[in-house]
């Protein structure tokens, strides 16, 4: 046989067969022949992708909601460096200030707030997003790894908003 899992594992059924545990047979199958599928087939299988089947970077994290304005942000990279893309979604009626500042996790520090203090951005009604590294319309809404600390190149790990603070114009 090519695959000694398999081997084994049938080995053992044989041997458990005799004592009519169908639950124990099928839990063996099933160890058996999971190491064998690939998360495209357990994705097809199942209709299910599980976290360790999808890269988290992708996706947007809503980090708060505050006076009708929603925080989001995505870790992504930049030429080969992580970066933080921010997005907002001003569901007011009209424009807000916003203020906040930035904390990070990195390769030498936890909850390291961003050097360069407080941000702030007046956003329209509707969304403001960063999705990408180029075509950069609002500097606030990209943080480079020389913004979290200019004394090393930061190896952004996690990100979270600190003192939020919404104000109607």
């Amino acid at each position: 046989m090519k695959f000694p899992q398999l081997k084994s594992s049938i080995r053992l059924l044989s041997a458990v067969a005799g004592k009519g545990s169908v639950l124990l047979i099928a839990l063996i199958m099933q160890a058996a022949f999971s190491s064998f599928s690939s998360p495209e087939r357990a994705i097809a299988a199942h209709g299910k992708v599980s976290p360790s089947q999808v890269d988290p970077s992708p996706g947007w994290v809503l980090y708060a909601s505050v006076h009708n304005v929603d925080f989001y942000y995505r870790i992504g990279e930049c030429t080969g460096k992580k970066v933080v893309f921010l997005k907002f979604n001003n569901r007011n009626t009209q424009k807000v200030k916003v203020s906040w500042k930035e904390v990070f996790n990195t390769q030498f520090e936890v909850q390291k707030e961003g050097f360069r203090g407080t941000k702030q951005l007046m956003l329209p009604v509707g969304e403001t997003a960063q999705s990408d590294c180029s075509n950069l319309k609002v500097k606030e809404l990209l943080v480079l790894p020389s913004q979290v600390n200019p004394s090393y190149h930061a190896d952004i790990k996690k990100f979270h908003f600190k003192n939020i603070s919404v104000v109607n114009l």
